[in-house]
């Protein structure tokens, strides 16, 4: 039971189904403070699979690159398990061509862009370098495609909205973005002999930590004027109460955190701003 149990959470971590559903958590979320109602099921559904497949995608690629080097348990395991998320990716793609044939057309605005940018995160052609390849810019690309994605698909699916736009897609790409830079951390041995590029490389543990407590408070002092000039009070109340309990979480990271601490407890944060969204 113990090892069904153990194998089950390595599945659901590093087959990247909670990533997958933290996603949809914020996309549904993002849809109800927009006022998207009625596509409240399909376009989380829609994320869902396209989250994860496009980071088994992105994992499988950078398993087999030659450049990298698979060292950590959680390589290991996804280069061990290649053929069940092959598989996986084509359920998704299925998955998401029957969903998406439910999507108004004019979202394909959105998902073309996100698709080419997903892609071109790992790989690259000819003179052309793969996004992650370039410094530093790694944790902005994923906080810009998540942002993109989680607002702008329920933006176009929705006639109209009191929301400002520009003001919610920013807190929603900051508040990824700093919820990510725990990943740069993790990974600044793996980045380094890779020829990667982070900022939590080039900052070390110490300033990583500090720069995502910072960014987290500044975020909650935003939301809270947010909240205060009426710009998104809503939003701000879900994402500021989400920023608060992430503090704690990141504090707790130190070099000798376990793979499972960043897959299944930093990536929970992702899910904050559905909790107090239902609790509120």
């Amino acid at each position: 039971m113990r090892n069904f149990l153990t194998h089950s959470l390595y599945y659901l971590l590093y087959g990247n189904f909670f990533v997958a559903a933290a996603a949809a958590s914020l996309t549904y979320v993002n849809a109800q403070l927009i006022g998207c109602t009625d596509s409240f099921s399909i376009l989380p559904s829609f994320v869902f699979f396209a989250t994860l497949f496009a980071y088994n995608f992105q994992r499988l690629i950078r398993v087999n690159n030659k450049n990298t080097t698979v060292s950590s348990f959680r390589l290991q395991w996804i280069k061990k398990h290649t053929k069940e998320l092959r598989l996986l990716n084509v359920l998704s793609v299925i998955a998401m061509i029957l969903i998406g044939i439910q999507l108004p057309y004019k979202t394909l605005f959105i998902l073309v862009p996100a698709g080419i940018i997903s892609s071109w995160y790992v790989l690259s052609y000819k003179q052309i370098p793969a996004l992650r390849s370039i410094p530093f810019i790694k944790v902005f690309t994923i906080g810009l495609i998540w942002s993109t994605i989680t607002v702008g698909l329920p933006y176009f699916t929705v006639p109209q909205t009191e929301i400002n736009l520009t003001y919610f897609t920013f807190t929603v790409a900051l508040f990824v973005i700093f919820q990510t830079i725990p990943f740069d951390i993790r990974d600044r041995e793996i980045d380094q002999k890779s020829g990667i590029k982070t900022i939590a490389q080039k900052i070390g543990l110490v300033n990583s930590k500090r720069l995502i407590m910072v960014g987290f408070i500044l975020m909650f002092v935003i939301l809270f004027f947010g909240i205060r000039y009426q710009l998104l009070p809503k939003v701000g109340i879900v994402y500021a109460h989400a920023s608060l309990v992430a503090l704690p979480i990141c504090f707790r990271i130190n070099k000798n955190s376990s793979e499972i601490y960043y897959s299944l407890v930093v990536e929970s944060i992702l899910f904050l701003p559905f909790i107090f969204y239902v609790i509120r």
